[in-house]
């Protein structure tokens, strides 16, 4: 039976970054095409676009697949016995904010629209467009589904997880892409040599310049999905200050309050950012 390991998140908190190292390593050079990240962690949003499905025949071996859904959605149902483990990527919500702020096109410069979207993320404790049309959840909702060990066994009974914070990833991008790769055991080499190439094959600017490249048949659209740009600068512990004092302050209110918001910033250690 084939076994599947998800590589999961919120949206905006790295999968695509590491999607980007695991394909370098798996294919022991860089990612030279969308294509080519999609064959080797393929993302489950953009197969159902497509109208495909991942595969749950009784091939071996392990399928590396993305994904944003929470794990009760219908669909995930589809692979619950396949289900063996997931890297599950977590990072702050602030920064989450920012970059889906890019993603969708809202230039820092429009201090209305930036407005309008964070005082829905900060509402809704993530962006309620992604909680209603997609089956992500809000941001501590995601979370807490594939984090919480007894509550992700009920929809996924064989799973191991591994929590990943972005900024840890950010940190040490070698030393943590070890250690996913020694919890996927995909049987090949782990190397000092092989997994610095991966990293390097995998950095921000060349993610950026196959964006661009793989773009210029759409202008204003990326790749991967959505208008503007989906690869940013990975920056962390940002201000929304920029917005107005009082965006900011409404942030903080909400974090260090005594909602299920603000329990989860304080397990993963961003109650101060």
């Amino acid at each position: 039976m084939t076994e599947i390991a998800w590589i999961a998140s919120y949206p905006k908190a790295g999968n695509t970054w590491l999607r980007f190292m695991l394909t370098a390593y798996l294919n022991d050079g860089p990612v030279t095409s969308i294509d080519q990240l999609q064959t080797a962690v393929p993302d489950l949003h953009k197969m159902l676009g497509g109208g495909e499905t991942l595969p749950v025949g009784d091939g071996a071996g392990r399928l590396l697949a993305k994904t944003h859904f929470l794990p009760d959605v219908g669909l995930m149902r589809l692979y619950r016995e396949q289900t063996t483990k997931a890297v599950y990527l977590i990072r702050n919500p602030r920064d989450v904010m920012l970059s889906a702020m890019r993603h969708m096109g809202i230039p820092r410069t429009d201090l209305e629209s930036c407005r309008r979207f964070a005082e829905d993320f900060i509402a809704n404790e993530g962006h309620s467009f992604w909680r209603d049309h997609f089956g992500q959840g809000s941001w501590t909702t995601n979370v807490r589904s594939w984090t919480d060990r007894d509550a992700i066994r009920t929809h996924f009974p064989n799973i191991e997880v591994l929590p990943v914070k972005y900024e840890d990833m950010r940190a040490d991008p070698a030393g943590w892409l070890r250690r996913i790769l020694e919890f996927l055991d995909l049987g090949r080499p782990l190397g000092d040599d092989v997994i610095d190439k991966a990293v390097a094959n995998s950095t921000f600017e060349v993610m950026r310049d196959l964006e661009r490249r793989s773009a210029l048949d759409a202008p204003g659209f990326s790749p991967f999905g959505g208008q503007g740009e989906f690869v940013g600068k990975g920056l962390h512990n940002q201000s929304l200050d920029f917005i107005g004092p009082d965006v900011e302050a409404a942030y903080r209110r909400r974090a260090q309050g005594d909602g299920d918001f603000a329990a989860c910033l304080r397990e993963f250690g961003y109650e101060r950012g």
